[in-house]
């Protein structure tokens, strides 16, 4: 209980405070362009609101590092039997923000690389012959599942790679090779664990956010602060469901270090 009070006090409150003040901010910019007949201001309005959302997605996305980051750790700090506050734990956890930024770009340039590989011999094959036809199409679908099946592979033998990075402190490339050397000989177990775990959270999240979609027949009928808060509980919502999926994960994860006798 005093674990969940400490990631309730660093970042529930925090992301659900933030969430409703940019979207109450994006709801008084969108309102001024009603008062706005000659569309002067309209663009600018825009470009303004591109800019804050990009801020606002920067943030939850370090915040949502932060709580992962987060409950990795208090799983290692409780292992270690050493004592956690709300002040030890942000310091604690701060450290691996970077890391992991570093290790999704990474996963998102050879997923980048992959689509370019697969996918432009198949437009260049169309772009040659000129024409479009039902053998194109074939091809072309036939791609996409050989990219779909690519990217499933890679992302559960990189699965656990994250609780390399933030249980072991081991870095991007070897987080990376360290997930990849537990799940091998585990790919079906790890990836029935992973399809299980989504479909728990997703029911999860869908339950909890039954009485908030009711909320949002009522929240809407409220001027711009309501759409405000209704962001701002979906955010806390979704928070609060993402501690399972990583607890489960880093328990897997020691699991398949002790089987195949791994230390640090």
């Amino acid at each position: 209980m005093l674990y969940f009070k400490n990631l309730l006090i660093i970042f529930v409150i925090p992301s659900t405070i933030l969430a409703f003040f940019f979207n109450l901010l994006i709801s008084i910019l969108q309102l001024g362009t009603l008062f706005d007949p000659t569309k002067n201001i309209e663009t600018g309005i825009n470009l303004l609101l591109l800019f804050i959302m990009v801020i606002y997605m920067t943030i939850y996305m370090i915040l949502s590092l932060l709580m992962s980051s987060s409950v990795f750790r208090i799983i290692k700090l409780k292992d270690l039997n050493r004592n956690i506050t709300p002040k030890t734990l942000f310091y604690d956890a701060k450290r691996f923000v970077l890391p992991l930024m570093g290790k999704s770009f990474f996963v998102l340039f050879i997923y980048g690389l992959l689509s370019l590989l697969v996918v432009i011999p198949g437009l260049l094959f169309w772009k040659i012959s000129g024409t479009f036809t039902f053998i194109h199409g074939l091809i072309l679908v036939f791609l996409f599942i050989i990219l779909t099946i690519l990217y499933t592979v890679i992302s559960v033998f990189w699965s656990l790679s994250n609780s390399a990075i933030i249980y072991d402190e081991k870095g991007v490339f070897n987080s990376l090779k360290l997930s990849r050397i537990l799940v091998k000989g585990n790919w079906w177990g790890t990836f029935g664990r992973i399809l299980l775990l989504g479909l728990i959270g997703s029911a999860l999240a869908s339950a909890l956010m039954l009485p908030i979609w009711l909320m949002s027949m009522i929240l809407s009928m409220i001027p711009v602060v309501g759409g405000a808060i209704q962001t701002a509980i979906q955010s806390a919502v979704s928070i609060l469901v993402a501690p399972f999926g990583a607890i489960f994960i880093t328990k897997y994860y020691l699991g398949l270090k002790e089987n195949k006798s791994i230390r640090k």
